[in-house]
């Protein structure tokens, strides 16, 4: 993976599994991550292990079936890393 430092990545479904090993492996590409699940405290564990490496990684709770917290997530993105690239 090349040319994506910088860039702001959604991971829906990160807390754990293929999506926290997704998450990581982008922030060592220099990805700035936002981390949703609706396990939201092995989402946050997550992040603080990206920014422990000395990434960037934000959690927010996401139930991936309701609208509004879908609008939320991209809301999120933007606020903290002022945009988002991919989703």
């Amino acid at each position: 993976m090349r040319g994506l430092e910088g860039k702001v990545c959604i991971i829906a479904g990160g807390a754990r599994g293929i999506g926290a090993a997704t998450a990581k492996r982008l922030a060592e590409e220099g990805v700035r991550v936002v981390i949703g699940d609706i396990l939201v405290d092995e989402a946050n564990s997550t992040a603080e292990a990206i920014r422990s490496a000395g990434g960037q990684a934000h959690a927010v709770h996401l139930d991936g079936t309701k609208m509004e917290s879908q609008s939320e997530i991209v809301a999120k993105a933007i606020e903290v890393f002022g945009g988002l690239d991919i989703y």
